[in-house]
């Protein structure tokens, strides 16, 4: 008589439920920021970046031949493309960028959730962290905010496994993730190019010195050979189909950022611009506040592990591209910048949350997260923030205009008519394009 072996081995018939936990979390990630930002949205919210979106869509929809003159208008081009494809859905065409965002927040959170559980977090402890990252006030501001940061995101995901692969056995692997991140990133951005000038150097410095000694032009060569391939790409249509090199630099470098914060209309780069002791201040102390497993994995605990490297690795490098680009005007808030930290999160649990003393740590210091980022929001906010804040919250303080000495105006005073200058060339080319749009939609009805 054959004999039957009717054992069942747990482990293996949780499994498969546990892989699909994944889309569900998805699921209900995407409806939840897409009813919050359609909530905000109908009290009037919204941002300058996802306007700018919007109008490249309006334009590209209603068949005008702008965006066909000028391709800097088309960057960042991967969140372009996104709220173009999510413009055809029902009720959304006219506020896709919010969409996108919320889609793209949703993805990361779904992929965290399903790495997590493959790294051996129960699903219990995966489902309470990537619920309490959802809840840091600084992701929930990006996922609803239109501007593409959220877009970025997955691929900063992306740099932090492949950096993680890169300290665990020194593989290609890991350097073609980073390079391919560093693509998605040019192209989703413009902190994108800041983010890879800055990493470079530091990649170099903190890989396997073996690897990097054997073959330092391979080394450079994966890892900087398709970016490098983008921006040339890019830079190469612009001269041959407007005959203009320039523009796609421009929008790639944050520009029109840096004419606003010139113009007075951003507090933090206004104010913090000449600052960058204070910035790099600012920017440790946001890291810590807004997400204290940084600081946990810091620890003499974690002394050596990847999670130690990689904190190391995007510490120094958010601070750095802190200073930077609010010296440039190009970084509106730090919010954009302490926000990276949420992939690096998700990649860092993956070792911390081992066994119970880990998790409960783990947990208290997602749990911290959250009431420090909310502080961290109300550090010199733009008006757009300020309003998101007013509408979570409840209650906001009033923001004043700022306050300059004599000297201060003086010193940027010969600076402001060349900014509004770029503001209005920049601007009312596209706004102008979309009146067409509208003009003409009336006439045929």
């Amino acid at each position: 008589m054959t004999q039957y072996d009717y054992t069942v081995n747990w482990e293996e018939a949780e499994e498969p439920k546990g892989s699909l936990l994944w889309l569900a979390i998805f699921l209900v990630a995407f409806i939840g920021f897409a009813l919050l930002a359609w909530t905000l949205l109908g009290s009037g919210f919204g941002t300058d970046a996802a306007a700018r979106l919007q109008a490249y869509v309006d334009l590209t929809r209603g068949g005008n031949d702008y965006l066909a003159q000028n391709f800097a208008a088309i960057y960042p081009v991967i969140p372009y493309l996104l709220s173009l494809l999510f413009s055809h859905a029902p009720q959304v065409a006219d506020t896709a960028p919010y969409f996108v965002d919320a889609f793209a927040a949703a993805t990361l959170l779904g992929a965290g959730f399903f790495r997590l559980t493959k790294s051996g977090t129960s699903i219990v402890f995966a489902l309470i962290f990537v619920i309490l990252v959802a809840a840091n006030p600084v992701f929930l501001f990006v996922a609803t905010s239109g501007s593409g940061i959220a877009v970025a995101l997955l691929f900063v995901y992306m740099f932090c496994l492949g950096s993680a692969s890169l300290a665990r056995d020194a593989s290609v692997r890991g350097l073609i993730m980073i390079s391919l991140a560093y693509a998605g990133l040019l192209l989703s951005t413009s902190l994108g190019l800041y983010f890879f000038i800055i990493t470079v150097p530091i990649l170099a410095l903190t890989t396997r010195q073996q690897m990097v000694e054997q073959a330092p032009l391979s080394f450079f060569l994966v890892l900087a050979f398709v970016p490098l391939a983008i921006i040339a790409s890019m830079i190469f249509m612009n001269w041959v189909f407007i005959g203009d090199v320039s523009s796609i630099l421009r929008a790639m470098t944050g520009s029109m950022s840096a004419a606003r914060a010139e113009m007075g209309l951003e507090p933090w780069p206004f104010l913090m611009g000449g600052r960058p002791m204070s910035v790099s201040v600012v920017m440790l102390a946001g890291l810590f506040f807004a997400f204290p497993l940084s600081l946990l994995a810091l620890s003499g605990v974690f002394a050596g592990s990847i999670a130690f490297r990689n904190v190391l690795l995007m510490g120094g490098t958010l601070i750095l591209m802190g200073v930077v680009t609010t010296y440039l005007g190009v970084l509106s808030h730090p919010s954009f910048l302490w926000v990276f930290a949420v992939p690096l999160s998700l990649v860092v649990l993956e070792e911390m949350a081992d066994g119970w003393g880990g998790r409960i740590l783990a947990t208290l210091a997602l749990v911290g997260g959250i009431a420090g980022g909310w502080w961290l929001l109300g550090l010199h906010p733009t008006g757009d923030l300020n309003f998101w804040r007013a509408e979570i919250g409840g209650t906001v303080e009033q923001v004043t205009g700022i306050d300059l000495n004599l000297p201060q105006a003086l010193a940027i005073a010969d600076r402001q008519e060349a900014a509004l200058n770029q503001v209005t060339r920049e601007s009312v080319a596209v706004w102008g394009a979309r009146e067409d749009i509208l003009r003409e939609a009336e006439q045929s009805d």
